[in-house]
């Protein structure tokens, strides 16, 4: 497996909070190895931990000393540990599982009883029985990342999105397996034909692309206000993207529906382009509050669905189309361009803005290429960003699909580190969508220095910030936030007095006009959950403009992307 190489800036904050409080290291014994074994015999931590919790108690230790060698050979007596899990859980045919432990072995270069590509085979197997096809096409793309596939498969693998007109997916998947599979081109020379036919290919025809696109309605029941009884209902857009009536949407267009919280009567139903009339009821099978994605499923089969292609080809500039709702008017048509690919605005990479006109109700529509491929998903109707509109790029929504067929809330993987790294996107879409919990192995450059670590996958929180809130320092929370590393000098009984140690670019304090050096009091930090919102108070002064003391609140979304 290769190493997940992203450059860290500077580690703000390794965040204590865990996702679950059950697992903590209980010490009853002197020696450091017979803590580790106690707390795995009372399953307070798994196997993953006791690795990490050994490497450490190890990296304290002199080398040859009877405690160093005996930590050693508990260290390999854990990897013995690991590989006898994967092989029971492959015994069991619970090949996702063992596919986890399968691939720490991997990653301490340790080799399994089973070879991997047998688990991840007969997982493949299991999948093609039961499962959607972009499951199984991660599967076989995890594959062909890790040099597991046979030519024959890797052709199978390029000709299906070759068959789907999926020139996105075809180019990039080609141009990056004729290097990494050398001979398979020589041995598939057709691949060729089909990287020129599909350069040639458009499949843009609006009028055909509408028949894809559906209504999608969110059936409140009746309800009263200011005494006057009223059909409460929500209408939203989505789109067929595949031959079984599955269809795509935000999660705000039917969240109520999916809500805990939420006490009323709700029904989901999608109407579609060919009959408008006749409400189809809908069950949402799976929905990802992060990147505000809903999978719908539908029970007309069949249906014409849209070409998915891939966002990371779009350049500010290039021009795209939206289908939906908007207000209620269906089957509208807008153009525009997009016009910025830089906006921090999920906890996970960033969003779109684009100029095309879209109104609530174009929420869930796709967003189009000139090739009438979907590059995106129709976010609209954020309030804070009145005027504003904003797409999903679909290189987060593809990896997203898979977790949505599998039912519930999507759930992602995550070390627990604030970090400040030079490509968000590349380290989150590493991490975010494997398997957990697992090992892997990172690279990581510190104030110049590169060094390797493992560490262990977790569930990632749906809001890290707040639980990070719940325990962490205010000096760590602020610099977690808005990029401010503050060095501590007096505890007064109403407020702490910092100076600045540093400020990170691109983040809230780089901002405002508080600079490296100079001295501010902390008046207020406060989580306000009903908004997710952070509210920072601080008071300062410039060191150029002593005279002058400022206050100012500095407003920040709990959703920020500096955490993997």
């Amino acid at each position: 497996m290769k190493k997940i190489v992203f450059l860290i800036l500077t580690l703000s904050l390794l965040l204590s909070c865990k996702t679950n409080d059950v697992k903590k290291i209980e010490l009853e014994y002197a020696s450091g190895i017979e803590n580790i074994k106690h707390n795995l015999q009372r399953e307070k931590i798994d196997l993953f931990e006791a690795y990490i919790e050994a490497k450490k108690y190890l990296s304290g230790l002199n080398e040859g000393t009877d405690a160093f060698i005996k930590c050693k050979a508990y260290i390999d007596e854990i990897i013995s540990q690991i590989d006898k899990k994967a092989t029971d859980l492959f015994k069991e045919k619970k090949y996702e599982d063992s596919l986890k432990y399968s691939l720490s072995l991997k990653t301490l270069n340790a080799n399994p009883s089973i070879p991997l590509r047998d688990v991840y085979l007969e997982y493949s197997k299991k999948l093609d029985m039961s499962s959607d096809i972009f499951t199984r096409n991660s599967i076989k793309e995890d594959m062909a990342n890790l040099g597991l596939l046979k030519n024959e498969e890797v052709f199978n693998f390029l000709k299906y999105y070759k068959d789907q007109k999926s020139s996105g997916f075809f180019f990039y998947y080609f141009d990056k397996y004729k290097k990494l599979y050398p001979s398979l081109i020589t041995e598939f020379p057709q691949l060729n034909n089909y990287y020129d036919e599909l350069k040639a290919f458009s499949n843009f025809n609006i009028e055909e692309l509408m028949k894809s696109v559906v209504t999608v309605i969110l059936n409140k029941g009746m309800n009263i206000k200011d005494g006057m009884g009223y059909f409460d209902k929500a209408i939203g857009s989505g789109f067929f993207i595949d031959d079984d009536g599955y269809i795509l949407t935000n999660h705000h267009v039917i969240a109520d529906h999916v809500d805990p919280k939420y006490k009323g009567y709700t029904a989901v139903y999608v109407t579609t382009r060919d009959d408008p009339d006749t409400e189809i009821p809908a069950q949402v099978i799976g929905y990802d509050k992060v990147f505000d994605i809903a999978l719908l499923k539908i029970a007309k089969k069949n249906h014409k669905h849209l070409v998915l292609g891939r966002s990371d080809d779009m350049k500010v500039g290039d021009k795209i189309y939206t289908i939906g709702n908007p207000i209620g008017i269906k089957y509208t048509v807008t153009s525009g361009i997009i016009s910025n690919k830089e906006i921090d605005f999920f906890q996970l990479g960033r969003a779109f803005q684009i100029d095309a006109a879209v109104n609530p109700g174009n929420s869930g529509g796709p967003v189009i290429d000139e090739k009438g491929q979907v590059i995106g998903i129709v976010f609209a109707g954020v309030p804070q960003y009145q005027g504003i509109n904003f797409a999903i790029p679909f290189q987060w929504v593809i990896k997203t699909i898979p977790a949505l067929y599998k039912g519930g809330e999507v759930k992602r993987s995550w070390i627990g580190a604030g970090i400040e790294v030079k490509t968000v996107e590349d380290a989150q879409g590493e991490l975010s969508w494997r398997q957990f919990p697992q090992l892997i192995e990172i690279e990581k450059e510190n104030n110049g220095k590169k060094e390797t670590a493992i560490v262990r996958l977790e569930e990632r929180p749906y809001l890290p910030v707040a639980e990070a809130f719940e325990k962490d320092s205010q000096g760590k929370l602020i610099t977690l936030v808005y990029g401010i590393s503050l060095e501590y000098y007096d505890n007064n009984i109403l407020f702490k007095k910092y100076k600045v140690d540093k400020v990170y670019k691109r983040m809230l304090g780089s901002m405002v006009e508080i600079g490296e050096g100079d001295p501010i009091i902390v008046y207020d930090l406060k989580y306000i959950e009903k908004d997710k919102m952070i509210l920072f108070t601080v008071r300062f002064k410039k060191k150029d403009v002593g005279f002058l003391d400022r206050i100012i609140t500095i407003p920040a979304y709990v959703e920020i992307n500096t955490i993997l």
